[in-house]
């Protein structure tokens, strides 16, 4: 038998191997084993086929997060293109939105906005309802192989007659952290192979289970915390939603073997962890970070608690699987190696760069997109010479690690000197009193740019700024050291769990005003005597 070429074949093979396995379950009700899941699949696949929609067609989703909206995802991902969208949006955007994407259909739950709906039917959306495929009858004509299966998606045609090998399986936005967001198109091909790459690493098999507690519109849910396990034939226990208390309980009462997260969820665990521990006798195997960074200081502390490794990976919406620690040989303050075929970090002029130099990340290979949406114009051209520029900095050391410092457009230019904030932010993290930080810039009217913080206490500790600026300064050069750092209750966090450092300056000017001119207490401040000397 031919290994899987793409997605919906690799997971056929799995769920057509014991069909009584269990597959996904809810918080409430039975498990769905692999048959079961299979036969939804195909059901759903006719369905949507019977409503005139073929592979090529996007059908857009929006419903809770949950088991039903899992299943749904998997089932519209294998008949034709999913576009998975962000719940919450202001009603104002959903025209536009969804103009940009151009879907054939939308799938909106019963308890759907009224704009919504009139936004998609003006623009001739169809609109279908998430029970119409959840209560699909039986397939009239069940697939039982792997070829079957394939069938039931024909590959296409390009103009030159030769068979399409790589159909759209997935359209997402990203996450928007440096601009609008852009509409990603994902191969069917593009998801199998950084999902096969990533599960190689973290040596997943099927005795594996995994607990989802992320939403479902970007692919660290869905295609690291659902695809990935499924097709490795893992299990995966669908929530409604994070909740650090209730995941705790649930890592040891489901036997989860690994979960997936971005930072600020995991440091939401070790304080749950520190109200009530882990039980023991739990099957957990690794904690997997994502989204952005997790600082040494808290992979630390989150090593001590579990007792388990922290894998921290890498990857974006345009390649949902960049690099790796090897579950075998984790190094900490690196997002591991490579898994996407070829990775480079350039200069400015796109020039290549040796081991033990900062750059731009470059990423070539079967799991990075086949483009940006042609609808979407401000996409721009995504393509250096067939290479992917990632947009964040990175070092590849003696050993091969993959080290990152943060977007390019996210660094600092205080007086013509560079500040990643990043750097700045671990440094922060790494006092004691500090459960949060993150670093961005603000105006100055002869520097151009200064450096701010805030910071999020830890529970019981005393907020002291000018303790936290010299404890920065011991670990930073002079120029990195914040002139303003401010107390938060909490740091904002965007859909994908990456901290909001866009906009910050804006968001805080009534309190940096309120402080002071923060752009002249850095002058005399703590650094004052570094800039002088």
């Amino acid at each position: 038998m031919t290994a899987p070429q793409e997605l919906h074949e690799a997971l056929t093979l799995w769920l057509e191997r014991d069909p009584q396995a269990p597959a996904l379950r809810g918080l409430r009700g039975p498990w769905l084993s692999r048959g079961d899941l299979m036969r939804r699949l195909e059901a759903g696949q006719q369905l949507l086929r019977r409503a005139g929609l073929s592979p090529s067609d996007r059908v857009a989703l929006l419903m809770p997060q949950g088991l039903e909206g899992a299943i749904v995802s998997l089932q519209v991902a294998r008949a034709c293109t999913l576009a998975p969208l962000r719940p919450g949006l202001p009603s104002r955007h959903w025209p536009e939105l969804l103009a940009r994407l151009a879907p054939a259909a939308l799938v909106l739950s019963t308890e759907r906005d009224p704009v919504i709906a009139a936004a998609a039917q003006a623009l001739g959306i169809a609109l279908i309802e998430p029970h119409e495929l959840l209560k699909a009858p039986e397939p009239t004509a069940p697939a039982s192989s792997q070829a079957a299966a394939a069938a039931m998606a024909p590959a296409r045609a390009d103009a030159s007659g030769a068979e399409d090998r790589s159909e759209s399986c997935l359209v997402i936005a990203t996450s928007g952290t440096t601009g609008l967001p852009k509409w990603v198109n994902l191969s069917q091909a593009s998801v199998l192979r950084g999902c096969q790459a990533m599960a190689r690493t973290l040596e997943l098999d099927p005795s594996d289970r995994t607990l989802l507690a992320l939403p479902l519109h970007h692919t660290h849910g869905l295609v690291s915390g659902l695809v990935m396990p499924l097709i490795t034939g893992g299990s995966v226990v669908v929530t409604e939603g994070f909740e650090a208390d209730e995941t705790i309980r649930l890592i040891g009462e489901q036997a989860i073997t690994w979960i997936t997260l971005p930072p600020a969820m995991h440091l939401a665990l070790l304080e749950a962890h520190s109200r009530t521990p882990l039980a023991s006798g739990h099957r957990l195997r690794f904690l997997r970070s994502g989204a952005v960074s997790l600082p040494v200081p808290q992979i630390e502390r989150l090593q001590s608690a579990f007792g388990v490794p922290v894998i921290e990976a890498y990857g974006m919406s345009e390649c949902p699987h960049i690099s790796s620690n090897p579950l075998a040989a984790p190094r900490a303050g690196t997002v591991g190696k490579p898994v996407v075929e070829e990775l480079a970090i350039t200069d400015s002029e796109g020039r290549p760069l040796s081991p033990g130099q900062w750059g731009q990340v470059m990423v070539r290979g079967a799991p990075v997109m086949r483009g940006y949406l042609h609808t979407d114009s401000s996409a721009g051209t995504a393509f250096v010479d067939s290479w992917l520029p990632t947009g964040d900095e990175g070092m590849i050391d003696a050993d091969g690690y993959l080290l990152l410092r943060g977007r390019l457009q996210e660094r600092i230019n205080r007086g013509g000197l560079k500040v990643a904030p990043t750097v700045v932010d671990a440094a922060l993290l790494s006092h004691d009193d500090v459960r949060e930080a993150l670093t961005f810039a603000i105006p100055h009217p002869t520097l151009g740019e200064d450096v701010a913080a805030v910071v999020v206490p830890r529970a019981g500790a005393k907020f002291d700024e000018q303790k936290l600026r010299r404890h920065a300064l011991r670990r930073l050069a002079p120029h990195e050291v914040p002139s303003t750092i401010l107390q938060l209750g909490r740091i904002p966090h965007g859909s994908t769990g990456k901290p909001s450092r866009r906009g910050m300056a804006e968001r805080l000017a009534p309190l940096l005003q309120a402080e002071g001119d923060p752009a002249r207490r850095g002058l005399e401040g703590v650094v004052a005597s570094t800039f002088a000397a």
